[in-house]
Protein backbone atom coordinates (compact mmCIF):
# COMPACT_ATOMS: atom_id res chain seq x y z
CA UNK A 1 0.00 0.00 0.00
CA UNK A 2 2.78 2.32 0.57
CA UNK A 3 4.24 1.78 -2.55
CA UNK A 4 1.42 2.48 -4.41
CA UNK A 5 1.01 5.97 -2.18
CA UNK A 6 4.20 6.60 -3.03
CA UNK A 7 3.87 6.29 -6.92
CA UNK A 8 0.88 8.56 -6.57
CA UNK A 9 2.60 11.50 -5.13
CA UNK A 10 5.64 10.50 -7.37
CA UNK A 11 3.74 11.10 -10.66
CA UNK A 12 2.37 14.36 -9.00
CA UNK A 13 5.38 15.75 -8.76
CA UNK A 14 6.34 14.73 -12.35
CA UNK A 15 2.76 15.56 -13.93
CA UNK A 16 1.04 18.50 -12.19
CA UNK A 17 -2.55 18.08 -12.36
CA UNK A 18 -2.70 21.73 -13.62
CA UNK A 19 -0.52 21.18 -16.67
CA UNK A 20 -1.28 18.01 -18.05
CA UNK A 21 -4.31 17.34 -20.01
CA UNK A 22 -6.75 14.49 -18.68
CA UNK A 23 -5.99 11.06 -20.88
CA UNK A 24 -9.04 9.51 -19.68
CA UNK A 25 -11.75 11.87 -21.73
CA UNK A 26 -9.45 10.43 -24.87
CA UNK A 27 -11.83 8.16 -26.84
CA UNK A 28 -9.56 5.34 -27.37
CA UNK A 29 -9.82 1.99 -29.19
CA UNK A 30 -11.38 0.88 -26.30
CA UNK A 31 -14.08 3.15 -26.44
CA UNK A 32 -14.63 3.29 -29.48
CA UNK A 33 -15.59 -0.68 -29.75
CA UNK A 34 -17.62 -0.23 -26.49
CA UNK A 35 -19.63 2.05 -28.59
CA UNK A 36 -19.98 0.37 -31.89
CA UNK A 37 -20.93 -2.63 -30.28
CA UNK A 38 -24.20 -1.35 -28.94
CA UNK A 39 -24.93 1.13 -32.14
CA UNK A 40 -24.17 -2.26 -34.56
CA UNK A 41 -26.88 -4.36 -32.42
CA UNK A 42 -29.67 -1.42 -32.62
CA UNK A 43 -28.88 -1.28 -36.65
CA UNK A 44 -29.21 -4.89 -36.48
CA UNK A 45 -32.33 -4.16 -34.28
CA UNK A 46 -33.68 -1.63 -36.92
CA UNK A 47 -33.01 -3.73 -39.88
CA UNK A 48 -34.97 -6.94 -38.18
CA UNK A 49 -37.73 -4.49 -37.49
CA UNK A 50 -38.22 -3.95 -41.15
CA UNK A 51 -37.14 -0.01 -41.31
CA UNK A 52 -36.17 -0.19 -45.12
CA UNK A 53 -32.77 0.17 -46.59
CA UNK A 54 -33.11 3.70 -47.82
CA UNK A 55 -33.15 4.75 -44.66
CA UNK A 56 -29.47 3.11 -43.55
CA UNK A 57 -27.33 6.35 -45.38
CA UNK A 58 -29.37 8.75 -42.86
CA UNK A 59 -29.62 6.20 -39.46
CA UNK A 60 -25.65 5.15 -39.91
CA UNK A 61 -24.62 8.73 -39.37
CA UNK A 62 -27.11 9.83 -37.17
CA UNK A 63 -27.08 6.60 -34.84
CA UNK A 64 -22.95 6.38 -34.64
CA UNK A 65 -23.31 10.46 -33.66
CA UNK A 66 -25.30 10.11 -31.23
CA UNK A 67 -23.61 6.91 -30.04
CA UNK A 68 -20.13 8.51 -29.85
CA UNK A 69 -22.36 11.84 -28.10
CA UNK A 70 -23.55 9.98 -25.16
CA UNK A 71 -20.08 8.64 -24.85
CA UNK A 72 -18.38 12.22 -24.51
CA UNK A 73 -21.29 13.29 -22.78
CA UNK A 74 -20.62 10.60 -20.20
CA UNK A 75 -16.87 11.13 -19.76
CA UNK A 76 -16.42 14.61 -19.50
CA UNK A 77 -16.35 17.42 -21.67
CA UNK A 78 -15.04 18.31 -25.34
CA UNK A 79 -11.88 19.89 -25.53
CA UNK A 80 -10.15 21.37 -28.60
CA UNK A 81 -7.28 18.96 -27.73
CA UNK A 82 -10.08 15.93 -28.59
CA UNK A 83 -11.60 17.13 -31.00
CA UNK A 84 -9.91 14.79 -33.64
CA UNK A 85 -10.12 11.27 -31.44
CA UNK A 86 -14.06 12.22 -31.99
CA UNK A 87 -14.51 12.91 -34.89
CA UNK A 88 -11.75 9.94 -35.83
CA UNK A 89 -13.76 7.89 -33.23
CA UNK A 90 -17.63 8.55 -35.29
CA UNK A 91 -16.04 7.35 -38.38
CA UNK A 92 -15.01 4.10 -37.15
CA UNK A 93 -18.58 3.52 -35.74
CA UNK A 94 -20.10 4.35 -38.96
CA UNK A 95 -18.05 2.05 -40.78
CA UNK A 96 -18.70 -0.59 -38.09
CA UNK A 97 -22.48 -0.35 -38.24
CA UNK A 98 -23.00 0.42 -41.65
CA UNK A 99 -21.59 -3.36 -42.33
CA UNK A 100 -24.89 -4.09 -40.82
CA UNK A 101 -26.89 -2.72 -43.86
CA UNK A 102 -24.47 -3.59 -46.77
CA UNK A 103 -21.38 -0.52 -47.22
CA UNK A 104 -20.50 -1.27 -50.46
CA UNK A 105 -24.00 -0.35 -51.69
CA UNK A 106 -24.37 2.53 -49.08
CA UNK A 107 -20.66 4.04 -50.30
CA UNK A 108 -21.82 3.97 -54.27
CA UNK A 109 -25.20 5.40 -53.10
CA UNK A 110 -27.50 2.01 -54.51
CA UNK A 111 -30.80 1.84 -52.85
CA UNK A 112 -30.52 -1.81 -53.04
CA UNK A 113 -33.78 -3.62 -52.16
CA UNK A 114 -35.16 -4.10 -48.71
Amino acid sequence: MDKVVHLARASRWVCPLGQVRDVIADMDALAIMQVAGPVGALMYLLRGSGVPRRWAPVLVPLVSALGVSVWMYAHGMLSQADTFTYVAAWIAVCTTSATVWGFSWIVSGQSGKN
